[in-house]
């Protein structure tokens, strides 16, 4: 199971933009060479670009008001809608994964238990 989601997570960060610090861009900021952002809705990352259209990735704390800063940078943001594919990572595929192995554990147990259990009726 680890082993999917770690392949998963290498999958999605294939195509990311580079890091950079969140100082970093905000040095950007106010030498105004943000030319646009991109907020993700669950509020943790910021995709954006500068002037000569190269793209980076910032992290930056929940709460911070980063959308703020961006407007008053006179920044064009947009916001991208939290991504559901991480539920059905992180809650649902386990858990139906341990629901296959519980019953096929089960399943061997009953018909281990019937086997002996003919082979007693034999004898």
């Amino acid at each position: 199971m680890a082993v999917i989601y770690a392949s998963y997570r290498t999958l999605g960060m294939a195509g990311s933009p580079p890091e950079k610090s969140l100082s970093e861009l905000l040095t950007a900021l106010d030498q105004k060479q943000v030319a646009r952002a991109t907020l993700n809705a669950d509020g943790d990352r910021v995709d954006w670009s500068d002037r000569g259209g190269v793209q980076y990735r910032s992290f930056y704390p929940v709460g911070y008001q980063l959308a703020d800063k961006l407007h008053e940078g006179q920044v064009s943001i947009t916001v991208t809608p939290p991504s559901s594919t991480n539920l059905w990572l992180t809650v649902l595929l386990p858990n139906i994964l341990l629901f296959v192995v519980i019953g096929g554990f089960m399943v061997y147990l009953l018909k281990t238990v019937r086997r002996s259990e003919l082979r007693a009726e034999r004898s």
